[in-house]
């Protein structure tokens, strides 16, 4: 069987078998510009060898579902050639699409295994980019994002004659004296509010905003208010025995006289708050208020 070399870009690689070559072409790896000799001093392009191919493109012609076809069939006896285990005495030649697609492949098997590490490890090097950039987004959104000093939920418009319940908005209503004990108002809007002597024993505030609300003399005993917004409340005289008051954010809240026996204060901040003593707290109180001068 005749064998042909082939050349591009000034280099030859070969002798290839006829077939090889068709499939080359077929399968997009050889061009009709490269050229083929088989002595290596005659040398012509494929495009004027067309009986090199002719054989595997008859009853093709310009259909292009029958070249689809025909691409495909040689992908898959190319597959089939490139896994099927080589016999004793079988030689390289033996095995038409080896030389092919060593040669003519940008890929070897050793290059392949190469870059399928490589692709690993891109893998790999996207997935500890994306966390980066996902832990760059939280981060902005615990440094940006709401704080104590907001309210967390979305609420309603503020209605003052509404019942209590969960993210209710009572903010600037003069609800001074209301008789609230352990009603839920998670997440409830009561910025500015009057709740003067109001009873609020045992009520649910986690995450609640009572930011500049006057809850003078009222009875906040055993209240959940973690993460609450107190900031620049007034508590004079409050009962917040038993409280919970983890994270809450009594910034500037006036505590003179009040009740915080048994209280969770853990995390919770002081930052310049009048403290039960009526002392100054420091900037930086957490947990518990540091002398700050009277």
């Amino acid at each position: 069987m005749r064998q042909w070399l082939v050349r591009r870009s000034g280099r030859i690689e070969g002798p290839y078998s006829r077939e090889v070559l068709a499939r080359e072409v077929i399968l997009g790896r050889l061009g009709l510009d490269d050229e083929v000799s088989s002595d290596g001093e005659f040398w012509r392009t494929l495009g004027r060898a067309p009986q090199l191919i002719l054989e595997y493109l008859v009853g093709a012609g310009d259909d292009p579902v029958a070249r689809q076809r025909l691409t495909a069939a040689c992908r898959w006896e190319e597959m089939l050639q490139r896994h099927a285990p080589r016999t004793q005495d079988a030689g390289p030649r033996e095995r038409p699409f080896a030389p092919a697609a060593s040669r003519f492949r940008p890929e070897t098997e050793r290059q392949h295994d190469m870059n399928r590490g490589a692709r690993r490890r891109h893998r790999f090097i996207a997935g500890v980019v994306a966390a980066g950039i996902l832990a760059g987004l939280l981060a902005i959104l615990y440094v940006y994002g709401p704080t104590n000093d907001e309210a967390p939920f979305e609420v309603a418009p503020v209605n003052c004659g509404a019942a209590p319940a969960p993210g209710v908005n009572w903010s600037n209503c003069q609800l001074d004296g209301a008789e609230l004990g352990g009603a839920n108002l998670i997440g409830a809007r009561l910025r500015g509010a009057n709740l003067g002597s109001a009873n609020l024993a045992g009520v649910q505030l986690v995450n609640a905003d009572l930011s500049y609300a006057t809850l003078s003399v009222a009875n906040l005993g055993r209240a959940d208010l973690r993460a609450a917004s107190l900031v620049g409340a007034t508590l004079r005289g409050t009962d917040l025995s038993g409280a919970n008051l983890g994270g809450t954010n009594l910034s500037y809240a006036d505590l003179s006289g009040a009740n915080l026996s048994g209280a969770n204060l853990e995390g919770a901040r002081f930052d310049n708050a009048v403290w039960i003593d009526s002392g100054k707290c420091a900037a930086g109180s957490i947990g518990q208020c540091m002398s700050g001068g009277r």
